[in-house]
């Protein structure tokens, strides 16, 4: 799904696209594909992301949207800024590098805390805030595991700036 196969041109010779709603169409027709008639929406979703097939190459339609706008190939990830990969409105994306990426994803179905990055360290019997930047790991360790959502919170605001998924910094309840 390489967005450099297709030319800035060839995208805007097919495709139209929507900026406030993040939806595609399709410009021309193709006879033998239904689904590819002037005027119907474009792409399909994968398991996350909708895909657009455009002369055999498929390829995520948060890049092309990107292509589309800044008539350009993004210089990195296309990071979906409220965590929704079928939301491919134009001030939802942002053009990021890969570690930036990783910051914004959602809470693991693993995590006890409910909070990115707070867990309870046994070896110390105390609350762990830790974050990860540029492979180093920073931590601190508290008494209550308020105090550690409060230290996490600095933490990543520090290290991570504005690529905080802020409902990460919630404490979300777990269900069994």
């Amino acid at each position: 799904m390489r967005s450099d196969r297709i030319a800035v041109a060839r995208l805007k010779e097919v495709l139209d696209y929507d900026p406030s709603t993040g939806i595609f169409r399709w410009k021309t027709g193709r006879e033998k594909h239904l689904k590819a008639r002037a005027g119907k929406v474009a792409g399909s979703q994968t398991t996350s992301y909708v895909v657009i097939c455009i002369d055999g190459n498929y390829i995520g339609a948060h890049r092309l949207a990107w292509m589309y706008v800044h008539e350009s190939q993004p210089k990195g990830c296309i990071d979906h800024i409220n965590g929704l990969c079928t939301d491919n409105r134009i001030d939802n994306l942002r053009d990021v590098t890969h570690h930036q990426n990783t910051l914004n994803r959602k809470l693991s179905k693993r995590n006890s805390s409910g909070v990115h990055g707070v867990d309870y360290h046994l070896a110390s019997k105390k609350w762990r805030a830790r974050v990860t930047f540029k492979r180093s790991q920073y931590y601190t360790l508290h008494d209550t595991e308020e105090e550690a959502i409060a230290g996490v919170k600095e933490l990543r605001e520090k290290h991570h700036g504005n690529f905080i998924r802020q409902e990460t910094l919630i404490k979300q309840e777990r269900l069994p």
